[in-house]
C-alpha cells in the first residue's frame, strides 16, 4: 500500500508478472489506473513493490526467467508514485527475491537467493554491487523467498530464517551476526 500521507488511504499498487503495475483504489473498489513497464521482458517476475514513507516514489525488484542479453538476471524500477510513470530502470546482475525499504526512506535493499545484497542510494540514485550476505565457511546467507526478511525498525539489521536459525545482517558493517 502507498503512504496515505501523499495520495488516496486506499491506494495499493499490484504488480503484474513484471509487464506493468496496477493502481486500484479499494475504497471505491476500482482500477485508477495501469502503468506500463516496457523494459521488462515478458519473462519475468515481480519480487516487491516498495515506497518511500512520504509515498512520492516507489521500487519495484523484477527477476528474469533467464539473463537478457547483457547477462542481468533483473532490474530495479524507480516509479514516480505521485505522476504514477516509470522514470528509471536499473539492470542488476543477481536475481533479486526480495525488496525492502530502510525505515528512514534513503536505501533500498535487494536480496538475492545466491547470497548477494544491493544497497541502492535513494538521493543519488546509485547502486551497491558488491555486498555478499554469506561469510567464508558460514551457511546463513539470506536462501531466497523460501525464507521471509524484515527490517528491523531502527533499520540496522536484516533479518531472516535458515532452518532454524534467526539470522541477523547487520547493515552498518555489512556481516552476518547471530
Amino acid at each position: 500500500m502507498r503512504p496515505a500521507s501523499a495520495g488516496p488511504a486506499n491506494e495499493v499498487w499490484i504488480a503484474n508478472a513484471g509487464r506493468q503495475v496496477t493502481v486500484a483504489d479499494l475504497g471505491n473498489q476500482s482500477v485508477v489506473t495501469n502503468i506500463p513497464t516496457p523494459s521488462v521482458p515478458s519473462a519475468a517476475v515481480s519480487a516487491g513493490i516498495v515506497f518511500t514513507p512520504d509515498g512520492t516514489t516507489a521500487f519495484e525488484a523484477i527477476q528474469f526467467f533467464s539473463p537478457d542479453s547483457s547477462g542481468n538476471n533483473g532490474a530495479l524500477l524507480i516509479f514516480d508514485a505521485v505522476n504514477r510513470k516509470v522514470i528509471s530502470t536499473l539492470p542488476l546482475k543477481n536475481r533479486p527475491t526480495a525488496l525492502l525499504m530502510a525505515p528512514d526512506g534513503l536505501t533500498a535493499y535487494l536480496l538475492s537467493d545466491s547470497g548477494q545484497l544491493t544497497y541502492y542510494d535513494v538521493l543519488s540514485g546509485t547502486a551497491d554491487l558488491t555486498v555478499s550476505t554469506y561469510q567464508p565457511g558460514l551457511d546463513t546467507g539470506y536462501p531466497g523467498p523460501s525464507s521471509s526478511v524484515f527490517i528491523h525498525p531502527d533499520g540496522t539489521q536484516l533479518l531472516w530464517n535458515v532452518g532454524v536459525l534467526l539470522t541477523a545482517f547487520d547493515l552498518n558493517t555489512r556481516q552476518t551476526t547471530q
